[in-house]
């Protein structure tokens, strides 16, 4: 119909030779005045429904296209032309009103389908007719947003669309443009699904809307990208089969993405530094991605999942857009060559990479490298020994290749160990260390603890029977690098339990405590192990420093219900060796042997086997291994021992050198051989040199060599150069003088071997 406003002269009928309007300046009506009500129209063309914008550069296919829209509408095109091949005539479509013309057409020129074209023409061709009719369906009607809205939507067998100035190609089962809002949308099918190919991506999904700076799917979907560069294709029938759906078979994939909910695209104006007539550039960019829903993306070197993906771009100096940071929330699981992160939430810091591989285009995401990571909220790590790292917080830096670890129980399980009640831990990869600020405690267990498996963990996972248990108030330090197996440093009231079994338990106390780790000992069969868990560490050396004991107590039934031999030294500095149960004390110190045991028969000696054994030196004791269970101990200067045995009688030793053996086997009542211990002891042997000095209740000794036999219960007494053996008796006034004399010290009866001397009768 023609406008009502009698103001404009209503448009002839098609046939009227003498249109006053031409195809380059068509007659625009009026706009339908307010007060009128709209009429809507549904335009179709069907049959081999061809879409060209401009000269060829974008081409649409499809079987049918239909044009929803108003005598109101607006925001399509100011003005569309149609043309039928076998009619005279051009029609010429204004939006905001309807006008029918016949534009004139000299005799010797046949009718042109394709009239002259510029960039911005959308040219339509179909072979199948054309038709425009009122519509009255209130259902179609409410398609639109509004009477000023237009709705254009093209379906196809599939749909094909090809850009080739971007190398963009896409299929779908249908595509439908919303006029005012300037919004499109691809929408797939299970017959004709949804698929979109650029030079380094391919993607499908749903449904796919773009809007002019934004857009996105709807629904699941996916994408790849990678390096490969398509063939270009001349006409839209020319692609080849599949291709908008799988890349080439040699193609590198730098990414692989999927969602189940939605993927929403932002766009802004490009880079100001952006080289000129690149044709990327030409329009917006992309600058912000947000995947939605059970997103899972893989690259070459890594995966990430999580319930929210956002990814912000930003263009490099060569006008390319790259990404800058990254934040994925909601069951965060990130993994990369070294490592596995699960959080609530973490934020990825990118930056350029910095060209030293030898192929720069291997970079993922176009040339880019992580610079900075910070998970939060329930943070677990796996390291690539194996670590379990638990924190509240994680800071990631690629500079120096560490990790900060901050929360309320930072806590990190590692093979034999778990170390927890931390507030900050930093790491380093590179180097293979660990500072620990702060006080903490730490638990050693007998096998590798199951840190390696591909999910979150729960701590109570680890609470199991410990070996060694350690605490400290200061920090701790650990250097995976140093000594046999890595050395753990613990500083500030460190105290330290080890208990390998219920019949015994050693504690170290100390200002300071290094450990030093060593390999254990492999079973014949753990070269037949594909699990490689038998690579199990224990305490090597161990180095206390300032106000330092160690307590070593056995017991002969696990119920532990008989009295502890205990083995118990004391110093400012103290070296020992939990496998082989050497010790060095470089310095003053105390030592203490107890047993308590009833002897295997009653000898009453005074320096009988068991008892209790104290010794006192001033510069250095040490503890070497003779043989088994059998070790040598050597004090020197200023030596006290004292000895107090099972009959509360008391026996004093002092000198200048002792050297002790003491067989510290543990007994067990069921076996008939000594098992190995690293503690306790029975006394077997005794040599003191150098102003010797020994009291008993009965007797003073002095002499420069003083040798006892403790199973024997005999004692040698020598003198050197010009000195004597000198042997005070209780209630005798005159000492005895000798040369050399065995003193038996079960009978209490002393035998001169060489050498005289007065003696009172």
């Amino acid at each position: 119909p023609t406008p009502r406003d009698t103001s404009t002269s209503p448009s002839p009928p098609p046939a009227a030779p003498e249109a006053p309007a031409t195809p380059e300046a068509p007659a625009t009506p009026e706009p339908t005045p307010a007060s009128d009500p709209p009429q809507f129209y549904r335009l179709t063309l069907r049959d081999n429904v061809r879409i060209q914008e401009g000269i060829g550069q974008r081409v649409a296919t499809g079987d049918t296209l239909t044009a929803v829209f108003s005598t109101q509408s607006r925001g399509g095109p100011p003005q569309v032309t149609l043309a039928a091949p076998n009619l005279p005539l051009a029609v010429h479509i204004a939006f905001a009103g309807l006008a029918v013309t016949a534009p004139p057409r000299p005799a010797d020129r046949p009718l042109s389908i394709a009239p002259p074209l510029r960039d911005d023409d959308i040219y339509v061709t179909c072979t199948g007719g054309l038709t425009m009719v009122p519509l009255a369906d209130p259902a179609e009607i409410a398609m639109l947003a509004s009477p000023e809205d237009t709705l254009v939507t093209l379906s196809g067998a599939p749909v094909e669309m090809l850009d080739r100035q971007r190398g963009a190609q896409a299929e779908c089962d249908r595509v439908v443009y919303h006029a005012l809002d300037e919004r499109a949308e691809l929408i797939g099918s299970t017959a004709h699904p949804l698929s979109m190919r650029t030079a380094q991506l391919v993607a499908g999904g749903e449904i796919f809307w773009i809007r002019r700076r934004d857009g996105g799917f709807t629904g699941p979907g996916w994408l790849v990208a990678s390096r490969a560069e398509p063939e270009p294709a001349a006409l839209i029938g020319e692609l080849p089969g599949g291709a908008a759906h799988d890349l080439p078979q040699d193609a590198p994939t730098l990414l692989r993405m999927t969602w189940s909910r939605a993927l929403d695209l932002a766009f802004d104006t490009p880079a100001p530094a952006a080289p000129a007539g690149d044709g990327e550039n030409d329009e917006l960019a992309l600058r912000r991605a947000v995947f939605r829903g059970d997103v899972e993306a893989t690259a070459e070197r890594g995966a990430l999942a999580a319930q929210e993906i956002d990814l912000e771009l930003a263009s490099d100096e060569r006008g390319r857009m790259i990404p800058a940071t990254m934040t994925a929330s909601g069951e965060v699981r990130a993994t990369d060559e070294t490592q596995t992160v699960w959080a609530d939430r973490v934020h990825v810091t990118f930056r350029p990479s910095d060209g030293e591989r030898p192929d720069e285009s291997s970079d993922e995401l176009g040339g880019t490298e992580v610079h900075r990571v910070v998970a939060e909220s329930d943070v677990q790590v796996r390291l690539p020994n194996s670590a379990r790292v638990f924190a509240d917080r994680l800071v990631a830096d690629a500079d120096t290749e560490t990790v900060e670890l901050t929360g309320v129980d930072v806590a990190i399980a590692h093979e034999q160990w778990r170390l927890d009640e931390g507030h900050r831990i930093t790491m380093s990869q590179q180097t293979d260390t660990a500072d620990w600020d702060g006080p903490g405690e730490a638990r050693m267990f007998a096998s590798v603890l199951a840190t390696g498996v591909d999910r979150r963990m729960n701590r109570d996972d680890f609470d199991l029977p410990a070996e060694v248990e350690a605490s400290w108030k200061g920090s701790m330090h650990y250097d995976g690098a140093a000594g046999e197996a890595g050395i753990v440093d613990l500083r500030g009231g460190v105290e330290l339990a080890s208990e390998p079994d219920r019949l015994q338990r050693t504690t170290f106390e100390a200002d300071a405590v290094s450990i030093e780790l060593a390999p254990a000992a492999q079973p014949e069969s753990a070269a037949a192990d594909p699990t490689g868990l038998d690579d199990t560490r224990t305490l090597g050396r161990v180095s206390a420093r300032g106000n330092a004991s160690l307590d070593h107590r056995s017991w002969t039934h696990e119920d532990r219900r008989d009295s502890p031999r205990i083995f118990f030294i004391r110093s400012d500095r103290l070296d020992y060796d939990q496998r082989s149960g050497e010790a060095l004390v470089p310095g003053p110190g105390e030592l203490l042997i107890r047993d308590l045991r009833p002897p295997d028969e009653d000898r009453g000696d005074t320096f009988a086997a068991r008892g209790t054994t104290s010794f006192r030196w001033q510069t250095k004791l040490q503890m070497t291994r003779r043989i088994g269970t059998i070790y040598d101990i050597v004090m020197l200067d200023d030596i006290e021992m004292r000895h107090l045995n099972l009959n509360d009688e008391t026996a004093t030793l002092t000198c200048r050198r002792l050297e002790t053996t003491i067989d510290r086997a543990r007994e067990e009542p069921e076996a008939s051989t000594a098992r190995e211990s690293t503690g306790g002891g029975k006394l077997l042997r005794v040599k003191g040199e150098g102003d010797v000095f020994m009291r008993t209740a009965a007797r003073d000794v002095e002499c420069d060599l003083f040798e006892y036999d403790v199973p024997s219960g005999l004692s040698r007494l020598s003198a050197t150069g010009d000195n004597v053996v000198t042997i005070y008796t209780r209630n005798v006034p005159q000492p005895i003088s000798v040369r050399h004399a065995e003193w038996n010290l079960r009978t209490d009866e002393i035998r001169v071997l060489g050498g005289t001397g007065g003696a009172a009768r």
